[in-house]
């Protein structure tokens, strides 16, 4: 159960790292 608990943060740490660059990419796009 801690294993996958800690994939799972793992993961939603990449998702918000992923969408703060996606966004950051968008705003200096526009």
């Amino acid at each position: 159960i801690k294993g996958l608990y800690q994939g799972f943060s793992v993961s939603v740490q990449g998702i918000i790292i992923y969408r703060a660059a996606y966004f950051g990419v968008y705003d200096t796009a526009k």
